[in-house]
C-alpha cells in the first residue's frame, strides 16, 4: 500500500465520516469530531455539531456564527481538461424575505488554504496575491418586483479585486434542504469554465428539483499557475446569518477528474504492465 493510501485509510478509520484521497473528499459530518480533523481541514472560527441534524437525523455541521470558514487542505492540480467538482448538501436552512439584505453564504475554490474563500487577501492567513473562484448567495429583498429572492453570483476574486460577475436568481426556499453542485473546468492554460446547479431537496431531503443554474468563463493566469503548482483548495464560508440561514452541512464531496491526457498515459502504463506480465508467464 502506498503512503498516500495508508494515510487515507488511517484518516478514514479515525474519522468514520471522512473518506479522502489525493483527488477526492467525501465527508458527512455525522460525527462531532469530523470537522476537528486538523490533518484534513483548515478551520477559521468555531463550528457547532448538531447530533440530530442532516437528512437522516444522524448529525450535521452548523455554522456557529457569522464568517466561519472551513477549507479542505488538499491542493488539487491538473492540466488543460481537468474538471473539479464540489457538492454540498445544506439541511438547516431558512431562506426567506423576513431577513436583512446581505450575503448569508459563499463557497468555491481558492489558492490560499489559510484564509476565507470570500476574501483570501485578508485575515490572519491572507496574502495580497491570493485568489478565489466564488459563488456568492445574496438575499435580494428589493428584487423580483419587491417580493425578493435569492441571488447567486459567480465571480473571480483576484489580487484583491472582484472580476466579471454572472448573476442568476431563484425563489425563496424557506426551510427546505438544498444541494449545491459546482463544476470548475480548465479549458486552457489560463482559461476556465465555472458553473453550478442548485437543487431543492424539499423538507425531508428526498426531492431533486433544480431551482437555479449558471455558468461563466474566466481568464486567470494566477489560477493556471496554481493548478500547475501547489494546487487550489475547496472552501466554504458562512456570511451574515441575519440575512438568512444556510447551514447544516450533511454531505460535502470534492472530486478532481484529470485531463484526458492523464487517462491516456495511465492506460498506456497499464497496457505496458499487461504485456510485461504476459511475457513473464510465457
Amino acid at each position: 500500500m502506498s503512503l498516500a493510501a495508508l494515510s487515507a485509510a488511517m484518516i478514514s478509520s479515525a474519522y468514520a465520516g471522512i473518506t479522502e484521497t489525493l483527488t477526492s473528499l467525501d465527508v458527512n459530518f455525522n460525527d462531532a469530531a469530523d470537522h476537528l480533523n486538523d490533518t484534513t481541514f483548515k478551520r477559521l472560527g468555531a463550528f457547532a455539531h448538531n447530533p440530530n441534524g442532516g437528512i437522516a437525523g444522524d448529525g450535521a455541521l452548523d455554522f456557529a456564527a457569522n464568517y466561519r470558514a472551513i477549507n479542505w487542505k488538499q491542493g488539487l492540480t491538473g492540466g488543460i481538461g481537468t474538471t473539479i467538482t464540489q457538492s454540498i448538501v445544506f439541511t438547516n436552512n431558512n431562506l426567506a424575505n423576513s431577513y436583512i439584505q446581505q450575503v448569508p453564504f459563499m463557497m468555491g475554490f481558492t489558492n490560499n488554504v489559510n484564509s476565507h474563500v470570500a476574501n483570501p487577501t485578508t485575515g490572519g492567513g491572507g496574502t495580497a496575491t491570493s485568489d478565489a473562484f466564488q459563488m456568492q448567495i445574496f438575499n435580494g429583498l428589493t428584487s423580483n418586483g419587491g417580493l425578493g429572492n435569492i441571488s447567486t453570483t459567480l465571480r473571480l476574486f483576484e489580487d484583491g479585486a472582484t472580476g466579471v460577475q454572472q448573476y442568476s436568481n431563484f425563489d425563496y426556499t424557506g426551510t427546505n434542504m438544498l444541494r449545491f453542485d459546482l463544476t470548475l473546468t480548465r479549458t486552457g492554460t489560463d482559461t476556465f469554465d465555472w458553473g453550478y446547479v442548485v437543487a431543492d431537496l424539499g423538507e425531508a431531503g428526498a426531492g431533486s428539483t433544480e431551482v437555479s443554474s449558471n455558468t461563466q468563463s474566466f481568464t486567470s493566469a494566477d489560477f493556471g499557475a496554481s493548478l500547475d503548482g501547489d494546487g487550489i483548495f475547496a472552501a466554504l464560508r458562512s456570511g451574515n446569518q441575519a440575512s438568512g440561514l444556510l447551514s447544516g452541512v450533511d454531505q460535502w464531496s470534492v472530486n478532481a477528474v484529470p485531463e484526458p491526457r492523464a487517462y491516456a498515459l495511465l492506460a498506456g502504463a497499464l497496457a505496458l504492465i499487461s504485456v510485461m506480465i504476459r511475457r513473464r508467464r510465457s
